[in-house]
């Protein structure tokens, strides 16, 4: 009996050991990278900085840090991203912290392109809260 327990815990310990030393390459297949560090510039080397449109201004983050962070009026504040497809990936990953004032519908990260199919390949995703047949925190892949 004593001997199956050594077995266990020694198991365990090669188990935790290995995966609290694993290291990840996080720039391996990044498209974009925005600190949000005060300007709008993509820091990954893929030069895919973005435009503001109708009005979103830095404002302090959750720690606050000063221009670490965007205020949009939930009207129709938006950043842009010009894609030339490289964000039509097969695998995506994405983060976003968002603090609300609203119940209301938004769009916190999305990509969509009814126009030009060609260059997205009909590729959509979106990050939404609040969406009425849904309450929380919605997402969609086509």
């Amino acid at each position: 009996m004593r001997t199956n327990r050594f077995q266990i815990l020694f198991f365990c310990f090669i188990l935790f050991y290995q995966i609290g030393f694993s290291q990840v390459n996080l720039t391996n297949g990044l498209v974009a990278n925005y600190p949000f560090n005060g300007n709008t510039n993509d820091i990954s080397g893929n030069n895919f900085n973005w435009v503001t449109a109708n009005g979103p201004f830095l404002t302090s983050d959750r720690f606050g840090t000063p221009n670490s962070a965007y205020y949009f009026d939930g009207i129709d504040d938006f950043i842009r991203i010009a894609d030339n497809g490289a964000f039509s990936t097969p695998q995506i990953s994405i983060v976003a912290w968002f603090q609300t004032e609203s119940s209301a519908l938004q769009c916190i990260v999305g990509k969509r392109s009814y126009a030009n199919t060609t260059v997205t390949g009909g590729a959509q995703y979106q990050m939404a809260i609040n969406y009425n047949l849904f309450p929380g925190i919605v997402s969609n892949l086509v």
